[in-house]
């Protein structure tokens, strides 16, 4: 393949890229014939969607040791009991996705309320997703719940899958532990 006019900027072109007579590429439209909603799929199983005790056991002592005394109780802080993750195709999706869990905040009915973000895709922080907790209310319960849920571009999600073990690995207090 050729080298862009200004390859300083940015990387090589791909090599199936189209050629544009300014020596730059041009960019191919993607076809979208399914709406967003269909794009994108949740990821919720309850082996990894609901934390276990001991690991929620390990986070609230984190906090007390974190937040020190008077700050009780500290599973208050702990906002991942029950997490999600949706896969989105692409870019678009992904935005669309977000607009529609963010919904809108004016609304005195809407059932879900995102509380905090973690933009760790703009922040070019591993992994890159946004990490969003949120209330959730639902016709079953007294109170809101707090819930977890990552927003990701499904092949960035397919690398993740691939080295949690080792970030499971890097947690560990022991080998027992494992």
């Amino acid at each position: 393949y050729a080298e862009p006019t200004n390859s300083a900027f940015g990387a090589p072109p791909a090599p199936d890229a189209a050629p544009r007579p300014s020596g730059g590429i041009e960019l191919q439209e993607v076809a979208r014939n399914k709406p967003w909603s269909e794009r994108c799929v949740i990821k919720c199983d309850p082996s990894v969607s609901i934390k276990g005790t001991s690991r929620t056991g390990a986070k609230i002592a984190d906090y007390e040791k974190e937040k020190g005394p008077g700050q009780y109780p500290y599973a208050a802080f702990v906002g991942d009991s029950l997490r999600a993750s949706v896969l989105c195709d692409d870019a678009e999706t992904f935005c669309k996705c977000w607009q529609a869990l963010v919904g809108d905040p004016n609304d005195p009915n809407q059932k879900l309320r995102v509380t905090r973000l973690k933009n760790k895709l703009g922040k070019g922080q591993e992994p890159f997703n946004f990490h969003l907790n949120a209330l959730f209310k639902s016709s079953a319960l007294a109170d809101p719940l707090m819930i977890e849920i990552q927003i990701w571009i499904a092949p960035i999600m397919a690398l993740n899958d691939v080295s949690h073990a080792q970030y499971e690995v890097s947690r560990a207090k022991s080998a027992e532990a494992i």
